[in-house]
C-alpha cells in the first residue's frame, strides 16, 4: 500500500526497508526452490530486516544522549512516517477523476495497480478511502504507537514488516510461501494500531463537516457490516462510517458499459465522476484531520520524553 505513490518522500525509512525488501526478494526467492525452501527462506529474509530495523533504531537512543543528538533522533522518527503518499495518491486519483475516463483509469492503475484499470468511478473512489485507511495505520498509527510503547527500535521494526509485508504480497502466486512469515506478523503488531486508528478517526468525523462520528464507532466494532469490506480493517470501516459510505452499495455505471440493469440511459460518466471526486476529496479531508490530530498527541509525547 506505501509504495506505489505518484511522487515518492524523499527519504523515508519504508522506502529504504522496501528496496531492502525487493534486493532480498530476487536473490532468495528463487521459483525453482521448493516451497518449503522458500517458506524458510522467507523467514530468514523477515529475521534480517527485523535485525536491520532494531539495530538502527538502537543506535537511534544511543545518538540521543550525544550534543545534538536529539536532531539525528527526531530526524529517524520523522523519517519512520508516512504521511504525503497517500495524499499524493489521493490528488492523482482525484485529477483524473476531474479530466476524464481514460486519465482516471490510468491514474487507478498506477496507484492501485494494473486490474484497476476495469473499475467503475464508485469503486475507484472506494479504493482510494480504504488506501488512505492503510497509510493512516502503516505509515503514521502503528509507527507512533510503537515508538510511544516501546522506543525506535520497534518503531523501526514494525516499518521494516510492513514494508516487506507489501513487497512480498502473501496472496500472489510469487511469494504465496516466501511473503507468509511477514504478512502474518503485520496482521500481528497490526491489530492494536488499526483499532486506535479507527479511533482518531471517530474523533476526526467530530469536526469533519457532514462527518457520522457514532457511525463510524460502530462500524469500526463491527455493528454495521454495511460499512466494512471484505477482509477490511476496523479503520476501513471507520473511515466509511464516517463518510455514510456503504462499500455494498450498487455502483452505477454510464449506459453501455460492463455491468447487470444500467441506472442511467445516456451518457453519466461526468455525473459519477463528480460524485466520486466529492468522496475522494471527503476522505483525504478526513485523513489530513486525522494526521493532525496524531502529529499532536506526537508533540506532546515528544515534549514529555525530552523534558525527562
Amino acid at each position: 500500500m506505501l509504495f506505489r505513490s505518484q511522487r515518492p518522500v524523499a527519504f523515508s525509512a519504508a522506502v529504504l526497508f522496501a528496496r531492502l525488501a525487493r534486493w532480498l526478494e530476487l536473490r532468495l526467492n528463487r521459483p525453482q526452490r521448493s516451497d518449503q525452501k522458500r517458506l524458510a527462506r522467507g523467514v530468514v529474509a523477515t529475521a534480517f530486516l527485523l535485525a536491520v530495523a532494531i539495530a538502527a533504531g538502537l543506535l537511534t537512543v544511543a545518538l540521543r544522549d550525544v550534543p545534538f543528538g536529539w536532531i539525528a533522533y527526531l530526524f529517524v522518527l520523522i523519517a519512520a512516517l508516512s504521511l504525503r503518499p497517500g495524499l499524493d495518491d489521493a490528488r492523482a486519483i482525484d485529477a483524473g477523476l476531474r479530466t476524464g475516463a481514460g486519465a482516471m483509469q490510468h491514474a487507478a492503475a498506477r496507484v492501485f495497480g494494473a486490474g484497476a484499470e476495469a473499475m467503475g468511478e464508485a469503486a475507484i473512489a472506494r479504493k482510494t478511502g480504504a488506501h488512505l485507511a492503510a497509510h493512516l495505520v502503516d505509515g503514521f498509527a502503528a509507527p507512533i504507537l510503537w515508538f510511544v510503547l516501546l522506543g525506535p527500535a520497534d518503531m523501526l521494526a514494525y516499518v521494516a514488516v510492513a514494508a516487506a509485508a507489501d513487497i512480498w504480497p502473501e496472496h500472489s502466486a510469487r511469494h504465496q510461501e516466501f511473503g507468509l512469515a511477514v504478512s502474518r506478523l503485520r496482521v500481528a503488531l497490526r491489530w492494536l494500531p488499526d483499532w486506535i486508528a479507527a479511533l482518531v478517526i471517530v474523533v476526526a468525523a467530530v469536526v469533519t463537516p457532514a462527518g457520522h462520528p457514532l457511525q463510524a464507532f460502530r462500524a469500526a466494532a463491527g455493528r454495521l457490516p454495511q460499512f466494512r469490506p471484505p477482509r477490511g480493517t476496523h479503520t476501513v470501516a471507520a473511515l466509511f462510517g464516517a463518510m455514510n459510505i456503504p462499500v455494498d452499495t450498487e455502483t452505477l455505471r454510464p449506459a453501455g458499459s460492463p455491468g447487470t440493469n444500467p441506472k442511467w440511459h445516456g451518457d453519466a460518466s461526468a455525473v459519477l465522476r463528480a460524485a466520486a471526486r466529492t468522496d475522494v476529496r471527503r476522505a483525504a479531508y478526513l485523513y489530513r484531520v486525522s494526521c493532525v490530530l496524531g502529529v499532536a498527541v506526537l508533540g506532546l509525547v515528544a515534549l514529555v520524553q525530552f523534558a525527562a
